[in-house]
C-alpha cells in the first residue's frame, strides 16, 4: 500500500507537469525547482549551524556546561541584557567599551538590530496601553492602589504612537549580548560580576543565559545568528543613542568648525571656540618643522569663515604660505615693505587713547633700538608726549581722531631738544639726544624711511585680510606683527563679529620682555571682543620654558600638539603633566605629513586629550598643501583657469556695448568701469523709476546744452521701459521731444522730459515745445512731484513713479 501511495503521488505530480496535449507545463516546473532550492538552502543553513564550531572554528575541544563553556583552555559565559531604562543619553554606553581586567580577560558585545514594521510597530503599543489601562482598571476594582509609574509609562507610550504616526521615529528590536572571556574560572566569575556592576550602574540588568551557553556563543559570534531571540523595541533615537563607537567626551557641536577625527574610531571633533561652553577662543599650536602646522591653519582659517567668522593672519614667511588661500577666498593680500603701497604709521592711535598708546609706545622703542637705554627711553617718552600735544592729541576722547604724528616729528624734536641742550650746556641730555637722532634718521632718511608715513591700509574691510611681512628686513618682522596685533586689536574693539587673528612665528614677539606683557593683556581681554587669538610657535622648548609662554599656554581655550623634536619631549612632559609618557612619545614618533598624506597630533580641549587626525576636502587640500609637487599641479589648473576666466572675460566684453550711454553701476564689473571711464563716462548719482532714493549710474554727458545728469538719466530709464514692450523708440537732443515710441495700432507718442527750470526761465521755449508735441497722436509730460500742477495745466503730466502705468497703458 505504501508503494501504491508513492507510485500515486508521483503521478499526480507527474500529472501538473505535463499538460493533457504532453507538452511541459513550465509555471509548474518553475515552481517546482525553486523550492527544491530553498529546500536545499534551509538544509545547508541547518548543517553550518550543526557543524558550527568543527567545520569553522575548529578548537581542539568544546566543554560546554550550565553556566559557561570552555573552548580549548578559554572559559565563556555570556549575558543577555533582559531590561533596558526608559531614558539614555547619547554615548550612555560608552563605558561598555573600556572595561578591562589585569587578569587576562575580556568582553565581546554584540548587537543584533532587526526592523519592525509601522503597522506591527502601532499593534505593539496600542497593546501596551490597552495592558496599562487594563491593569489601572482592575487596581480600582479591588480597591488596590494603583501603579505610580502606570501614568509616566502611558504618557511615553503615546508620544510614542504619535512619532510613529507622524514618521518622526521607526521601530526595531534590539538583542544586546555581552561575552566575558578569561582564562581561568576564577576570573571568569570576577569578571563577570564586574560587568554586571557596570551594567547595572548603567540601569541595565543583565542575565546569564543559564543552560543555552551554546545558543548564546553563537549569538555572540559574527555571523548574524540570534539564537536566544531575548529582544527589547525601540525607537530610531533610542537606538542611536546606543551607539557604542559614540564617545562622548568628543566635543561636537552644531554650530562648530572641523578640526579633525580621532585617530582610532574617525569620530568627528567639532567645537565651536566662541560657543557659550568655553571661556574664549583663543588656540594655540605648537609643532616641529614639516609637521604640518601651515595645513591646519589654513584649514581652520577656512572652516571658521564658513561660519561667518572674519580670518585675519599675520604671515611672516618670507615664503608667503598664506597668499595662495587668501586669493582663493578673494580675500585682501597686504604686503607691507619698502615697496609697498600699504603702511602703518607706529604711532597711530588706530582709534585708541592717548595714554595706551603711550604705554605700548614703550614697548615699540625696545623694537626699535633693541640696546636702549633707560635715560634714552625717558627722553623719547618725554618726545611722545610732546609731540602729540603738538598735533592736538590729549586725554580728550575727542582729540583722538586728529591726524597722528610721524617719525619725521620724532626727529625735528629730538633736533630741537639737541640745540636746547648745546644752549644749556646739559652735556649728558646733548649726547642722548645725539644717539636717538642718529637712530631716528635711518627711520625719516635711511633705509626704513617707509615707517615715516601715516597708516594705509586698503582692503581691511574684507572678511579675510593676510598681513604679510615677509619682504621687510628679518629684525623689523617682530616689531611690525607687534604693530599689527595692536592696530587690528584696537580697530577691531569697535567691531560685535566674530574675529580670529592668527598669528605666526609668535616666540619671535613674546621675547620682548615688555612686548610679551602686552601680548599677554591681549590674550587675556580679546574674548571682550568677540575676538580669537590663535598663536604658533616652532620653538616649542623656549616657549614652554617662558613664564609669558605658560601664561598664553593657560589662558588658551584649546591646543594642539603636532610632531615633536626629541629634544621637545621633557619640555612637552613638563608643561602637560597630565599627557602619559606614551603620548609624548607618540608625538615624538609621528611620521611626516607628507609619507601618509595627513597630518596627526594632540588636540587638548580643558581635561581631554585626542589623538586628531587632521584631514581635508580634495577641493580644500588643493588650497592649503604646502607639498611642493602638489603646488605645482595647482599652480598649473589655477593658470588654466585663469586663462579661461580671461577668455571668458573677453568674449563678454566684446558684447558690451560702450554706446549705450547710461549703465548702472551695480550691475558694472571692475574692467567695465575702467572701459567706461577711458571711452568718457562718469559715475553719478541720478533718480530712480519709483520710490526711494536715488543710485548710481555711469553716464555719458549729452551733447545737448544745458542737458543736466538727472534729465538724461530719465530720459534713459524711459526708453529702458519703452524697449521692454516695443523696439520703435526714438531719441532726440535737439527741438524735438526728448521720447518718440509707436504703438501697436501705429500711433506715435511724444513724450517730453522737464526739469522745471523752464517754466521759470525759458518760457518762450517751452511755448515752441507745446506747438510741437500737438503734432503727434498723444503726448504728456514727465516732470517732478512738485512741478506737476504747473505742468497740468499746460497739458497731461505724469512724475517718474506713475510712468510705468502710463507705458503699460498704451500696450495691454
Amino acid at each position: 500500500m505504501e508503494i501504491i501511495e508513492v507510485h500515486r503521488r508521483k503521478k499526480r505530480w507527474r500529472d501538473k507537469i505535463f499538460k493533457h496535449d504532453g507538452r511541459v507545463n513550465v509555471e509548474e516546473l518553475t515552481k517546482k525547482m525553486g523550492k527544491q532550492k530553498e529546500a536545499q538552502a534551509e538544509e545547508t543553513y541547518q548543517e553550518i549551524k550543526k557543524n558550527l564550531f568543527t567545520d569553522i572554528i575548529s578548537p581542539s575541544s568544546v566543554q560546554t556546561e550550565r553556566d559557561w563553556i570552555k573552548i580549548d583552555n578559554r572559559y565563556s559565559r555570556v549575558l543577555a541584557v533582559v531590561a533596558f531604562p526608559h531614558e539614555v543619553e547619547p554615548g550612555w554606553m560608552q563605558d561598555l567599551t573600556r572595561l578591562s581586567y589585569s587578569g587576562g580577560g575580556s568582553i565581546v558585545i554584540s548587537m543584533h538590530i532587526q526592523p519592525i514594521p509601522k503597522s506591527v510597530s502601532e499593534q505593539m503599543l496600542e497593546h501596551e496601553y490597552l495592558k496599562i489601562d487594563t491593569e489601572r482598571e482592575k487596581a480600582r476594582l479591588e480597591g488596590v492602589p494603583g501603579d505610580r509609574t502606570a501614568g509616566i509609562v502611558k504618557g511615553a507610550i503615546d508620544q510614542d504612537i504619535r512619532d510613529i504616526v507622524l514618521g518622526r521615529e521607526k521601530f526595531f528590536f534590539v538583542s544586546l549580548y555581552i561575552m566575558v572571556e578569561a582564562e581561568s574560572l576564577q576570573d571568569l566569575d570576577v569578571l563577570t560580576k564586574r560587568v554586571i556592576n557596570k551594567l547595572d550602574g548603567l540601569n541595565l540588568t543583565a542575565k546569564s543565559a543559564y543552560m543555552k551557553m551554546d545558543q548564546g556563543l553563537r549569538s555572540v559570534m559574527p555571523l548574524g545568528l540570534d539564537e536566544l531571540g531575548i529582544k527589547k523595541a525601540m525607537t530610531t533615537s533610542a537606538l542611536a543613542a546606543c551607539n557604542l563607537l559614540t564617545d562622548v567626551s568628543i566635543p561636537v557641536e552644531d554650530a562648530g568648525v572641523f578640526f579633525g577625527v580621532t585617530e582610532d574610531y574617525n569620530i568627528p571633533v567639532i567645537i565651536d571656540p566662541f560657543g557659550p561652553n568655553f571661556t574664549n577662543a583663543n588656540g594655540l599650536i605648537l609643532a616641529g618643522s614639516g609637521s604640518g602646522k601651515s595645513f591646519f591653519v589654513k584649514l581652520y582659517a577656512i572652516r571658521q569663515l564658513l561660519q561667518g567668522v572674519d580670518i585675519l593672519i599675520v604671515d611672516p614667511s618670507p615664503e608667503g604660505e598664506y597668499k595662495d588661500v587668501t586669493r582663493a577666498q578673494q580675500g585682501a593680500w597686504i604686503p607691507i615693505s619698502h615697496q609697498s603701497d600699504a603702511s602703518i604709521n607706529i604711532l597711530d592711535l588706530f582709534g585708541g587713547s592717548l595714554r595706551n598708546k603711550l604705554m605700548s609706545l614703550k614697548a615699540i622703542s625696545r623694537f626699535l633700538i633693541p640696546d636702549l637705554s633707560e635715560p634714552q627711553a625717558s627722553m623719547l617718552g618725554e618726545c611722545y608726549v610732546e609731540i602729540y600735544r603738538a598735533r592736538g592729541i590729549s586725554d580728550d576722547p575727542a582729540s583722538w581722531t586728529n591726524e597722528p604724528p610721524t617719525f619725521g616729528d620724532v626727529y625735528k624734536w629730538l633736533k630741537a631738544k639737541a640745540e636746547e641742550s648745546k644752549e644749556t650746556k646739559d652735556h649728558d641730555s646733548l649726547r642722548i639726544a645725539n644717539t636717538l637722532i642718529r637712530r631716528f634718521k635711518e627711520f625719516v632718511y635711511g633705509t626704513y624711511k617707509f615707517l615715516n608715513r601715516q597708516s594705509n591700509i586698503p582692503g581691511l574691510d574684507n572678511r579675510f585680510v593676510t598681513f604679510y611681512l615677509g619682504d621687510l628686513d628679518e629684525e623689523l618682522r617682530p616689531l611690525f606683527s607687534f604693530m599689527v596685533m595692536d592696530y587690528i586689536y584696537k580697530r577691531m574693539k569697535k567691531s560685535l563679529r566674530r574675529k580670529t587673528l592668527i598669528m605666526d612665528e609668535v616666540w619671535d614677539l613674546l621675547r620682548n620682555r615688555v612686548a610679551s606683557g602686552y601680548i599677554l593683556k591681549i590674550v587675556r581681554t580679546c574674548r571682550h571682543h568677540n575676538l580669537g587669538l590663535v598663536l604658533i610657535s616652532q620653538l616649542v622648548n623656549d616657549f614652554l620654558k617662558d613664564e609669558t609662554g605658560e601664561a598664553v599656554m593657560a589662558n588658551s581655550t584649546w591646543k594642539l600638539l603636532l610632531r615633536q623634536e626629541d629634544s621637545s619631549s621633557d619640555a612637552i612632559s613638563g608643561a602637560f603633566k597630565s599627557l602619559a609618557q606614551k603620548d609624548v612619545e607618540w608625538l615624538v614618533g609621528l611620521p611626516s605629513p607628507k609619507q601618509i598624506g595627513h597630518s596627526l597630533g594632540m588636540f587638548i580641549l580643558g581635561r581631554q586629550r585626542i589623538r586628531l587626525k587632521i584631514i581635508a576636502d580634495e577641493f580644500e587640500y588643493e588650497l592649503v598643501t604646502t607639498n611642493p609637487e602638489e603646488l605645482k599641479k595647482t599652480s598649473k589648473i589655477l593658470q588654466e583657469e585663469q586663462q579661461a576666466q580671461k577668455e571668458a572675460a573677453k568674449a563678454r566684453m566684446r558684447k558690451f556695448d560702450i554706446t549705450k550711454g547710461f549703465f548702472r553701476f551695480s550691475r558694472l564689473t571692475n574692467v567695465q568701469v575702467d572701459i567706461l571711464k577711458e571711452a568718457g563716462y562718469r559715475k553719478t548719482r541720478g533718480p530712480t523709476l519709483g520710490s526711494g532714493a536715488g543710485v548710481y549710474y555711469m553716464i555719458k554727458p549729452s551733447s545737448a546744452v544745458n542737458q543736466s545728469d538727472k534729465h538724461l538719466i530719465t530720459i534713459k530709464l524711459i526708453e529702458e521701459e519703452l524697449r521692454s514692450y516695443t523696439k520703435k523708440v526714438e531719441l532726440y537732443d535737439v527741438k524735438l521731444p526728448d521720447i518718440i515710441f509707436t504703438v501697436d495700432d501705429g500711433r506715435r507718442i511724444a513724450i517730453e522730459v522737464e526739469s522745471g527750470s523752464n517754466l521759470k526761465k525759458k518760457k518762450q521755449i517751452l511755448e515752441e515745445k507745446l506747438e510741437i508735441l500737438q503734432a503727434y497722436d498723444d503726448w504728456f509730460f514727465v516732470c517732478d512731484k512738485k512741478d506737476l500742477s504747473a505742468y497740468g495745466r499746460l497739458g497731461k503730466a505724469y512724475n517718474r513713479g506713475e510712468i510705468r502705468e502710463k507705458i503699460k497703458e498704451y500696450f495691454i
